[in-house]
């Protein structure tokens, strides 16, 4: 902006003669700045991005967004980037990819904590309720994917396939139990959910420990 005046200030005394011919080459010298600043700012970058990224459902995108606005302590938007992708809707496809099912159960994990954690919720919803409304869709899709595979290696036994699922998502699962536990702790004023919350957590602690998740583990008995 500075450079910018200097050179109008001296386009003017050097061109105070022909006043058309100065105005003008102020315009072009402020033309290039003027429409970046008005139709392409980083802003509007961003925003091209998120809509591309909902349109070829790129979970990967809107995830970065959601870390960069988590560590600038911006909430909301982290919550709408994690909006975004809680509302893409696996197809039949989707649910034969397991890193495309863990994607999006671990996307609503995250939404779920940003309502019953950070409160991120729109007027008149209660956190705690909204919390654990997107942590039973988390689960829900787990357990459809559960299915899907029981489907899949019909030879298997169901016992056996259950026990391979709890393994092999024991990550996801527990998080999903903690989240259901400390949501209904923090906002449990009498006492009413006390053997509820202690069945969850004894399982996320079950979980966690089979999947030897450490600090996840120390924050469940904590």
């Amino acid at each position: 902006g500075l450079v910018l005046t200097m050179l109008g200030r001296l386009v003017v005394l050097e061109l105070s003669s022909h006043p058309f011919f100065a105005v003008g080459c102020i315009v072009l010298m402020w033309a290039p700045t003027t429409i970046m600043s008005i139709f392409i700012t980083p802003h509007l970058i961003k925003n091209v991005a998120m809509c591309f990224s909902v349109v070829e459902a790129s979970h990967s995108v809107l995830l970065e967004m959601e870390r960069e606005f988590m560590h600038s302590g911006d909430y909301s938007s982290a919550n709408e980037a994690l909006e975004l992708v809680a509302n893409m809707k696996l197809t039949t496809e989707d649910m034969a990819d397991e890193e495309t099912v863990r994607a999006k159960v671990r996307s609503l994990i995250k939404l779920a904590e940003m309502k019953w954690r950070y409160r991120v919720v729109e007027d008149g919803e209660s956190p705690r309720e909204e919390g654990l409304r997107v942590l039973g869709e988390a689960l829900d899709i787990a357990e459809a994917y559960k299915e899907h595979e029981a489907s899949a290696h019909a030879a298997m036994p169901r016992e056996k396939m259950a026990t391979k699922f709890r393994l092999e998502w024991a990550e996801e699962l527990s998080d999903i139990k903690q989240g259901q536990a400390v949501s209904r702790l923090i906002f449990n004023t009498d006492r009413s959910e006390d053997d509820l919350i202690e069945e969850l957590l004894t399982e996320a602690l079950e979980l966690r420990r089979i999947a030897n998740m450490r600090s996840q583990t120390a924050d469940t008995m904590n």
